[in-house]
């Protein structure tokens, strides 16, 4: 159970602002990488695990199943309208 909300920065630039336990990113949260990529939804110990929304810099976004960091199970993928 998550047991507070912070905002980490963690190496290269990628920082987290939500819900961790014990200064890791657990529970629900954003994760912004220092290449502008953003992950939105929820973390267990560390890693994204869930159903999340994840936009790329050119603004594709993938909506669906993410286990261990990873795209699994049902999800879309769509590109930014021109």
């Amino acid at each position: 159970m998550p047991d507070t909300k912070e905002k980490l920065t963690f190496t290269y630039g990628t920082v987290y602002e939500g819900e961790t336990t014990n200064g890791e990113p657990n529970g629900k949260g954003k994760m912004t990488f220092a290449g502008g990529m953003v992950y939105e939804s929820d973390f267990i110990d560390g890693n994204p695990n869930s159903i999340g929304k994840f936009t790329w810099v050119n603004g594709d976004v993938y909506e669906g199943g993410i286990a261990d960091g990873k795209f699994q199970g049902k999800g879309i993928r769509y590109g930014k309208a021109i």
